[in-house]
């Protein structure tokens, strides 16, 4: 990524909410990022999306957009309240939904 510049110098905290979801007679997980800013707890936000067990991973985010306009979001850190880390497998989920 070449001349990579960042959005904000605020911080963004995220959750990787994960939930069962049938699919041909098959359950699998689907994982749905949430962003939200620094001043909300990670356990606060949890507790809205069926608390700890339903949280793969979390931490904070940062978001770039590149040269040509294109967002990039890489996970890093960890949320101390829910004991959960970033994964960085997070940042292609995130790219993909949230629109990389």
């Amino acid at each position: 990524m070449a001349n990579v510049k960042k959005t904000s110098n605020t911080k963004t905290k995220y959750i990787m909410v994960r939930r069962w979801e049938t699919e041909r007679s098959e359950r699998v997980y689907l994982f749905t990022p949430i962003l939200f800013p620094e001043m909300v707890g990670h356990d606060d936000m949890a507790k809205l999306f069926g608390g700890k067990d339903a949280i793969a991973s979390a931490g904070f985010v940062r978001i770039t957009v590149d040269e040509n306009g294109v967002k990039h979001h890489e996970p890093y850190g960890e949320s101390e309240s829910l004991g959960k880390k970033a994964n960085p497998k997070d940042a292609m989920i995130m790219n993909v939904l949230l629109g990389a």
